[in-house]
């Protein structure tokens, strides 16, 4: 009765929802109440697979909301349901954990609560009922008031190998809808961040304690004449960790670009250092007089070069992220929709009769196309690359580079 009073496009859950889920799978796998199955051999002590969708809302979701009335998941959390701004697609074959830490991480900014399948239909009810006319479905109606769409991928096979998948990439490219591809945190970045740090810390006291031994002291009435001993050092160091950052800008992440990486954090250091010994000889000598300005953009420029080499390896992690998402989204996909499988044969033969009447099958492909080779798929880039042509990864930005461009037009500007 309750899935008969709020419509479909209510049938939502949030972001805290889907983090007490994760808590409470962990606690039920820990009490084994969760246990493996002859299709879903898990490992219990797996923290970022878990056990399939399948496993758990077999285990977990169906007997919970069969004592609770027969209600979906997110009806028996929210009775009057919640506006839907976020539609998830995802295919059942990932593991729990990594669907929730994918759609977590992903979560589009403006999005408040998500419908998804699992817990937004009535696992305990006749879903076979509700989906009989594939525009008439909950799928059909929740979708058409989201203004996103995340698209999970998984480990296993491309969520466009199967047929509702692909009708809804159907849907939300006939209502040009954002689609955006989820990706999951990045594993340890902190500890990735601290060592980086480290790093440039030990490589900064080599330089200085270099500087220290070898360049002689000097004592010159003018405060700047010893300006080309420290100072242009930093210069030099930090003009050639420009060159890198922009040039990795235009490559993707490799094994050829990893020692260039490590090589942009050990100048930073060494500038640092080098930049650090000037003002201590400067302030010994001189004390505070002088062109205080120019010491400040000095100062300015080395912390921004200290902060791009932590940021363009963050940046080579979250290119190596969306590759592997593509990659997922490839695997078992033969570029057409129409080749979906599906587990009752009525379902995508009601499908396919919709996709062939409406006249974009071929239009739907391409709009899958972009966003396995942009990351991100909307009204505007789809236009864009009609007339531009292929446009990958377009979706990734660099955030390095930003930094980059933005501290040197400063530096410019104002030194």
């Amino acid at each position: 009765r309750l899935h008969q009073e709020v419509p479909p496009s209510r049938w939502c859950v949030t972001r805290k929802d889907l983090r007490r889920l994760r808590a409470l799978v962990r606690a039920y796998i820990s009490q084994g109440r969760i246990v493996q199955t002859a299709h879903d051999e898990f490992d219990a002590a797996d923290q970022v697979v878990g056990p399939s969708i399948h496993t758990v809302t077999q285990q977990l979701i169906t007997p919970i909301t069969d004592k609770a009335g027969k209600v979906s998941w997110a009806l028996m959390l929210h009775p009057d349901g919640l506006e839907c701004d976020v539609f998830v697609t995802h295919c059942w074959a990932e593991g729990v954990y990594e669907f929730i830490d994918k759609v977590l991480a992903s979560w589009p900014r403006r999005g408040r609560h998500a419908y998804c399948c699992m817990l937004s239909n009535p696992q305990n009810l006749d879903i076979g009922g509700l989906i009989n006319t594939p525009r008439d479905s909950p799928f059909a109606q929740a979708l058409s008031a989201a203004p996103y769409m995340l698209v999970v991928p998984n480990s296993k096979v491309s969520i466009y190998s199967r047929i509702w998948c692909a009708y809804e990439a159907f849907l939300a490219y006939s209502e040009s809808k954002v689609i955006i591809t989820a990706s999951a945190p990045i594993p340890h970045l902190q500890r990735q961040v601290a060592i980086l740090c480290v790093t440039m810390d030990v490589a900064g006291c080599a330089s200085f304690l270099v500087l220290q031994l070898s360049i002689p002291a000097e004592d010159p009435d003018d405060p700047d004449s010893a300006f080309p001993s420290f100072s242009d050092i930093t210069i030099y160091l930090c003009t050639a960790a420009y060159f890198i950052v922009f040039a990795l800008g235009l490559l993707q992440p490799s094994k050829f670009t990893r020692p260039f990486e490590l090589v942009l954090v050990l100048i930073a250091g060494a500038s640092a250092a080098s930049y650090t010994h000037y003002l201590l000889w400067k302030v010994s000598h001189f004390g505070l007089s002088g062109n205080m300005w120019r010491a400040a953009t000095g100062l300015f420029w080395v912390l921004a070069v200290c902060l791009v080499s932590v940021v363009a390896h963050m940046d080579r992690a979250w290119a190596l992220l969306a590759s592997e998402q593509t990659r997922q989204l490839r695997n078992g996909y033969t570029g057409m929709l129409r080749d979906a499988q599906s587990s009752h044969a009525h379902d995508k033969e009601k499908i396919l009769e919709e996709l062939a009447n409406s006249g974009s099958e071929e239009a739907v492909d391409a709009g899958v196309q972009v966003l396995l080779e942009s990351g991100v798929s909307t009204p505007t880039m789809r236009a864009a690359i009609r007339y531009a042509g292929r446009l990958d990864q377009a979706g990734q930005w660099r955030l390095s580079t930003v930094i980059a461009a933005c501290s040197l037009w400063f530096l410019l500007n104002y030194n």
